[in-house]
């Protein structure tokens, strides 16, 4: 895995952790909260799978075997 790629995903995990915690000391009803959680843990899921899918898509680029023409 690259420095880049290890970056990334301890920034990204750094800010899911931090905006979780954000919502948890904000002073807000037990609703309110459980709102707000569900919807940062929604918003963390769909940027997660999309950034898989791009990361999954670039390995699978890189992989690709040559064809005849390329070689």
């Amino acid at each position: 895995m690259s420095d880049f790629l290890k970056t990334t995903l301890v920034f990204g995990i750094g800010a899911a952790v931090g905006a979780a915690v954000a919502a948890l000391l904000t002073p807000e009803s037990g609703a309110e909260l459980r709102q707000d959680v569900r919807r940062i843990a929604g918003e963390a899921k769909t940027k997660l799978q999309n950034y898989c899918e791009q990361q999954h898509a670039r390995m699978q680029t890189a992989q690709a075997p040559e064809t005849e023409e390329e070689a």
